[in-house]
């Protein structure tokens, strides 16, 4: 993340706008005055963050507002509540099962889990793991298994995003 902070014009007050980048792309952000207030201090060069905000399509393209920004770490736990994982049944499968087991066993959590084998092309074979495996999404832990040779990738469902409620410095414009 690559942040730049400004004063608005209007009151004075500290804004930003920063990059969020994947290795796909990147993607400038908005941080307008009340947001940053709240989220100033988690807006740092290089941060892992969940974004919250709103998305606005004119005539210049897409532009983002983040109203609340995160950090990630402390989290990540309560967004995600599935995760498919997508294994490789040609690569080491059994060592990627004893490092998911012991994932599970050191964090009990929330997040359910399937495990889907990629069988040809795009077919994908997936089953249900027990109810009883339910994991609390660590980042080290998180990483170990995404970095896993066996792991092609993986599908991930997240709770909804929830805003908080603007609050109003001025009244509605008066028509």
């Amino acid at each position: 993340m690559n942040v730049i902070t400004k004063l608005s014009r209007k009151d004075n007050r500290p804004w930003a706008f920063f990059n969020i980048g994947t290795r796909q792309g990147s993607v400038m952000i908005n941080c307008y005055a009340d947001g940053y207030e709240e989220s100033g201090p988690n807006i740092v060069n290089e941060a892992l963050v969940i974004v919250k905000g709103s998305v606005f399509r004119n005539q210049e393209g897409v532009r983002l507002s983040a109203q609340e920004v995160i950090p990630l770490a402390s989290n990540l736990p309560g967004q995600i509540k599935h995760i498919t994982w997508i294994i490789d049944p040609e690569k080491d499968t059994e060592s990627f099962f004893y490092l998911y087991r012991e994932v599970l066993d050191r964090s009990r959590g929330e997040t359910t889990t399937d495990i889907a084998f990629k069988v040809d092309g795009n077919t994908l074979i997936s089953a249900s793991t027990a109810g009883s495996l339910k994991w609390k999404i660590v980042p080290e832990d998180w990483k170990k298994i995404r970095d896993h040779e066996a792991v092609i990738g993986c599908q991930i469902q997240t709770q909804p995003v929830v805003l908080k409620e603007k609050k109003r410095r001025w009244g509605k414009a008066k028509v």
